[in-house]
């Protein structure tokens, strides 16, 4: 699974009303730092100069500019029918040594009232005063930004309607431990396809999910129900106790007797 310890680091979150006097027309600038920007009303057109990119969003839409990218933005719909939000923020405080994975340019077909309440409460984050307010504001950039990363299921909704079908099936097969082989046998794909769709989807592999299901299974059995680790491990399907400790510890990084010592 790709890498996505990021720890962003906000510069500035701001509600834009142009009618209060903020411009209809940003011209010929770039920014040291990224910027996401969220229409909730009107439209908004973007000309990125070096690339030749010139693209619009429209109510519901996010548009994302990296840093160094000179850009013009120019307001489309009357000042008293605008109203966007936008917050500006690296992804890290130390000087980026990696290349992060960016969002697409524009995203729609978002959940309005999720996106909004989202920028609500940074904002609020981080004009506010608590002693805590950098730290949320920064989380819920952090999942502003990994929400945007996620596939647009709109794209390909075949890939995700047969992932959501093979992830239900190894939930109900939890114990046999199935993998993408006999996801192979049961839905008729090739193995290698099947790891692309769930890599594209999920982000994991067939046998890391089912790795993850058990692990799950397993914390709520020994912290809720009276049953050994070994009798825990049979009922779940493993052979043998190490082996099960090996799954447990992978994925939760402490081993089930942990559970047991409190």
């Amino acid at each position: 699974m790709e890498d996505l310890r990021i720890n962003p680091v906000i510069h500035y979150v701001n509600i834009v009303k142009p009618e209060q006097k903020a411009g209809t027309l940003w011209t010929r600038r770039s920014f040291v730092d990224y910027q996401i920007q969220f229409m909730k009303q009107g439209s908004m057109k973007f000309e990125l100069h070096e690339s030749g990119e010139t693209f619009v969003i429209k109510p519901g839409e996010i548009s994302f500019i990296a840093p160094g990218e000179l850009n013009t933005q120019t307001l489309l719909s009357d000042e008293q029918d605008s109203y966007f939000d936008c917050v500006h923020f690296l992804l890290s405080p130390l000087p980026e040594e990696k290349a992060y994975r960016l969002p697409p340019r524009v995203r729609s077909k978002l959940d309005m009232e999720l996106y909004s309440n989202l920028f609500q409460r940074l904002y609020d984050a981080f004009h506010g005063s608590g002693q805590y307010s950098s730290e949320i504001a920064s989380c819920i950039v952090k999942e502003l930004y990994l929400r945007l990363l996620e596939t647009d299921e709109t794209q390909d909704e075949g890939g995700a309607a047969r992932v959501k079908e093979m992830t239900k099936y190894l939930d109900e097969h939890l114990t046999a431990h199935p993998g993408r082989s006999e996801l192979a046998r049961r839905f008729h794909l090739a193995p290698e396809y099947i790891n692309q769709l769930f890599q594209k989807h999920m982000g994991i592999s067939p046998g890391n999910y089912v790795h993850r299901q058990i692990a799950r299974e397993a914390y709520r059995i020994l912290t809720r129900e009276k049953l050994s680790i070994k009798e825990c491990a049979e009922t779940l399907g493993f052979k043998n106790q190490f082996h099960f400790t090996r799954i447990f510890k992978k994925i939760y990084a402490i081993p089930p007797s942990k559970l047991r010592d409190h």
